[in-house]
């Protein structure tokens, strides 16, 4: 197979303002395949931005190695390989929309006349096109993602590295960058990126890697690595009687009462065919009937409190 990345025993160690080392980066080793959206998960400080920083050129790694399209990360060519999104981008704020693509097109070495064509049509592709003539200043935090998307978008990349690309935004921002994330990929690019937010993870990623105090502790498909057991089961029903929910609260996990709908959680299915019987002799309606497996938050935690490395 052909990656898209790949680190060998990456290392990085930092001296601390006492003189002490410290390991930011604990021997990774990972493969991105082509085409592949990547998510890189962990808490703060489990290494994840050293990661991105050694890949793009920011930092030198202590040890290791680590290729770009099979390019060692020390050749200009690897970097030009990649665009990147930082977490905390900063812009020109005196600049337009318009002129601050067209500055990194320039930085890159598109000619003027490639940039006149190309810029306004990324503008458009990622939802500007009706703000590309005013300032940055006015923009909101999800227009400034999109504009950062713009710029990494700019030369054409086939790599896409993003740090935390859903921080700060709403759930409408969120999705916009889901779905232009999911469109990068049918034109058949890679995506690596970091995140806090599990959920989006979820709905978008091939494969994942987790870090913790700077090792590799799991990677794998979500579907390989998330327990298949039954962790839960939600029951919403109508028409529960004052008798049934106090007894059924003296079981379940939580209940939510809204107008004459009730929704039960409780551990086990057993837990859930009781409160489908007491609904019954209730008279009421059963509404839905809904199994919970293991969430992507439930394997974080997991994970990270073991600690024990797993790879599928």
């Amino acid at each position: 197979m052909s990656w898209a990345i790949e680190t060998e025993n990456l290392g990085m160690l930092f001296t601390t303002n006492w003189g002490s080392k410290k390991r930011a980066l604990d021997h990774l080793s990972l493969q991105v395949a082509e085409n592949e959206i990547f998510g890189f998960l962990g808490h703060n400080g489990a290494g994840k931005t050293t990661t991105i920083k050694i890949l793009i050129g920011l930092c030198r790694a202590s040890e290791g190695n680590a290729r770009i399209c099979g390019i060692s990360i020390a050749q200009g060519q690897a970097r030009q390989k990649v665009g990147f999104l930082p977490e905390n981008i900063s812009f020109h704020e005196y600049l337009t929309g318009l002129e601050t693509i067209r500055f990194y097109a320039d930085l890159h070495g598109l000619s003027p006349q490639d940039s006149k064509k190309r810029v306004p049509a990324l503008l458009e592709e990622v939802g500007l096109k009706d703000a590309m003539h005013r300032r940055v200043r006015e923009y909101s935090k999800g227009m400034r993602q999109r504009l950062g998307l713009a710029q990494a978008m700019v030369h054409d990349p086939q790599i896409f590295i993003l740090d935390e690309p859903f921080t700060g935004l709403d759930p409408i921002g969120r999705r916009e960058i889901r779905e232009k994330i999911c469109s990068l990929k049918e034109q058949g690019k890679t995506i690596f990126f970091s995140s806090h937010i599990l959920s989006d993870v979820e709905l978008l990623c091939d494969r994942v890697a987790l870090l913790s105090q700077g090792k590799l502790i799991a990677i794998g498909k979500l579907g390989m690595l998330l327990d298949p057991k039954i962790v839960s089961v939600e029951v919403v029903g109508e028409g529960f009687t004052p008798e049934a929910l106090t007894q059924i609260k003296s079981f379940c996990v939580r209940i939510v009462n809204e107008d004459k709908k009730s929704a039960v959680l409780v551990k086990t299915e057993t837990e859930a065919l009781q409160v489908k019987q007491l609904l019954e002799k209730s008279g009421g309606t059963l509404k839905s009937f809904i199994p919970q497996r293991e969430s992507l938050e439930d394997f974080y935690m997991r994970q990270t409190s073991q600690g024990a490395a797993l790879s599928i």
